[in-house]
């Protein structure tokens, strides 16, 4: 109940333009691995967690709003997930965006669902939502917030597969007297051989 009331304030505050983003320049893909640790807490040992893709990128934004977003998504995914599933946190630029996925190996969410998913207070099944303890607030929120930085949240599921939703955000460049005094990084003699510049994480953005 006290969840369900601080959720309703906060689409409430931000219906009213009262609620506060303290926005600034970071690095998405740190706040991703930070996510990263907690998610793997929240799992409690049920489904997997790991990192796929994982590449540096910039943004202008509020970033507990943006760790409250990607907690959300975590969240759903625990729910959804069997023990024996995997749930997947990837960050990499793409022209210019910076994006963000959080994908599971579920049960997937069922077509004629998919275009209400990010309404309040909607639940794909109902049963096992009220088992988990939803209320459907959570992708709303998270779609909220998305928005709020200039963004979006889209999804793409197959039943049966699993479920991956993508945050798209406007990227931010490195100043340019970050760029021009940044000494050049020369990489070990290994990685310029074709060593893996992941530190062997898996690059599948799933």
């Amino acid at each position: 109940m006290t969840r369900l009331v601080g959720d309703l304030l906060l689409l409430a505050q931000a219906d009213a333009g009262e609620l506060l983003m303290v926005k600034q320049n970071m690095e998405l893909d740190t706040l991703l691995l930070s996510v990263y640790e907690q998610s793997k807490v929240l799992s409690e040992s049920r489904a997997t967690i790991k990192l796929g893709r994982f590449e540096p990128v910039r943004v202008q934004a509020d970033p507990d709003r943006l760790t409250q977003l990607l907690l959300n998504l975590v969240a759903n995914a625990i729910k959804y997930t069997p023990a024996e599933g995997t749930i997947t946190l990837s960050v990499w630029p793409e022209g210019a965006r910076a994006m963000m996925a959080v994908a599971d190996t579920g049960d997937g969410i069922p077509a004629e669902d998919l275009p209400h998913i990010f309404d309040r207070f909607y639940r794909v099944d109902k049963a096992r939502a009220r088992k988990h303890g939803g209320v459907g607030l959570g992708l709303s929120i998270a779609d909220w917030i998305a928005r709020a930085h200039g963004g979006q949240i889209t999804v793409t599921s197959t039943r049966g597969q699993g479920t991956t939703f993508t945050v798209h955000l406007p990227r931010q460049s490195p100043p340019e007297s970050i760029m021009e005094t940044r000494p050049a990084i020369r990489l070990p003699l290994s990685l310029r051989r074709g060593g893996d510049l992941n530190g062997g994480l898996d690059g599948d953005p799933r």
